[in-house]
């Protein structure tokens, strides 16, 4: 197999890289220039099984949004919740306007400004 020279050239240049003249107390901690895979000669991935089904138009949509396929069934709709009942509404008597003033005034003291005649 003849190498192109362009690649025989970057492979010499990475040779070149991974291997200092001289070792420095920081290579103690990386790996050997061995175990990590070159940038130049690349691994030929595998290709894929054949005999993997090709997954049919709109099925990872399908997936993330949790529709039913065409093929599958749909299934049953689940029942509504049950229905909160309403709790029962105290009644209180109607105030007037006037014993509305007085209960806010009795609340605070700071509820309104001073008054300017005292």
């Amino acid at each position: 197999m003849t190498r192109d020279p362009a690649q025989e050239l970057y492979t010499l240049l990475e040779r070149e890289v991974r291997t200092p003249r001289e070792k420095l107390p920081l290579d103690a901690f990386l790996p050997a220039a061995d175990a990590i895979l070159s940038a130049i000669a690349r691994p030929v991935a595998a290709p894929p099984p054949p005999d993997a089904p090709e997954p049919a138009p709109g099925a990872a949509l399908r997936q993330i949004f949790g529709a039913p396929g065409s093929g599958e069934e749909m299934p049953a709709e689940l029942p509504p919740p049950p229905r909160r009942r309403r709790s029962a509404q105290v009644s209180e008597r109607e105030k007037s306007l006037e014993e509305e003033v007085a209960e806010f005034m009795s609340r605070s003291s700071r509820a309104l400004a001073p008054d300017p005649e005292k």
